[in-house]
């Protein structure tokens, strides 16, 4: 039995289909849930108990099933100690990508099985205006450390990015962390987006 799966994500609708049969060493569709029967369906965020407090299944659009729980964790860590609002990318690829089997980057999922990895668009308070995008030193360089303390271990600050700013985050499996930036097109040290 297949399940359909419609969600929204920017200006685009994203379908997806999903069997009903349960899944065997990959995880369920829902992130949270365990290997156990009954467990919520996909596109709900109350899962086994627990709430997805920042963000929705639906903002991950297709690749919600195969997001990475550990990923997702961290991701709503960091937006509590960010304090404003998260945007995930809708770029193409800012997500999870289907990139062979011999491409290392987290985003792919035919490497991995899952998506460990995710681009985001930090907001920052901007007074009566409400919010903006992260643009300056000082916020990437908040960024950097609510990232850390979030427990990511792969963290890119990017600065030719559009409508601002980009975070990339991810959960590769090492203890040291990786930390790189990227300014007009090249890759540096992260220092360089934050001195």
């Amino acid at each position: 039995m297949q399940l359909l799966i419609l969600s929204a994500l920017g200006a685009g609708l994203y379908l997806a289909t999903k069997s009903a049969e349960p899944e065997t060493g990959t995880g369920n569709a829902n992130p949270w849930a365990s290997d156990t029967p009954g467990a919520p369906a996909p596109g709900d965020s109350q899962n086994q108990g627990r709430t997805m407090q920042y963000f929705e299944p639906s903002e991950f659009g297709p690749w919600w099933p195969h997001m990475s729980p550990e990923l997702l964790k961290k991701l709503d860590k960091f937006r509590g100690l960010w304090g404003a609002p998260v945007e995930v990318s809708p770029a193409e690829g800012g997500i999870g990508r289907h990139l062979g089997p011999a491409d290392t980057s987290q985003h792919n999922i035919d490497k991995w099985g899952k998506v460990f990895a995710v681009d985001l668009f930090p907001k920052v308070a901007a007074g009566r205006s409400g919010y903006r995008y992260m643009s300056t030193r000082a916020d990437r360089a908040r960024a950097l450390k609510c990232a850390k303390q979030a427990g990511f271990t792969g963290i890119g600050l990017y600065t030719d990015t559009r409508p601002g700013d980009m975070l990339h985050v991810d959960v590769r499996p090492t203890e040291a962390v990786a930390l790189w930036s990227r300014i007009n097109g090249n890759y540096l040290g992260i220092n360089e987006a934050i001195a």
